[in-house]
């Protein structure tokens, strides 16, 4: 596609493949001489020893926190549209997706509100059925991990203000649907 672009050939390439092969090849292959890697840390910091190890340059976005902070914005339903859609999409699953919201104490409880109705209008569900909104999450390993995160938020202090509970029943038990609006 990209030749009739003008793009000359082998210029661009599409590998297809889980990390651990195609990933672990790439980082390895004495003609690559430089890495850009976006994703989890323990992954980072392996590509970076064997980057380090081959003297490649490198370029690592690891288990980034991003936030969204709101001040005193005219516009609070906005602001939530805004959030939600970025935390949400791809159920959260994005690299770049919001995971925290930072606010000045007087707009607490509007932005809680607004997130809170916004999130409570997703409608999570199988991806080709009509009005899905959220997926489910990628595997069984990536759905634990997010359940005990929710879980030791809530061991540690964290009011959940909606959702923090398994979808089951129904289409749900066919994939790993999380979080539920309630």
């Amino acid at each position: 596609m990209v030749d009739r672009l003008g793009v000359p050939a082998g210029v661009f390439n599409l590998l297809l493949g889980g990390g651990s092969d195609v990933g672990a090849a790439l980082t390895a292959h004495p003609a690559i001489a430089g890495i850009t890697f976006t994703g989890s840390t323990d992954v980072g910091l392996r590509i970076a020893g064997e980057a380090a190890a081959r003297n490649v340059r490198l370029q690592l976005e690891m288990g980034g926190k991003n936030a969204a902070v709101v001040t005193s914005y005219a516009d609070v339903e906005h602001a939530a549209a805004e959030i939600s859609a970025a935390a949400f999409a791809v159920a959260g699953q994005r690299c770049t997706a919001i995971s925290r919201v930072i606010v000045k104490p007087e707009m607490k409880e509007p932005v809680e509100r607004a997130l809170v109705d916004k999130a409570q209008a997703i409608r999570v569900g199988h991806g080709l059925d009509e009005g899905t909104a959220m997926g489910p999450i990628v595997s069984k390993d990536q759905f634990d991990k997010v359940h005990g995160y929710v879980e030791q938020g809530a061991r540690e202090g964290a009011h959940i203000l909606t959702g923090g509970s398994p979808l089951s029943g129904g289409g749900y038990d066919d994939g790993h649907y999380y979080p539920r609006p309630s």
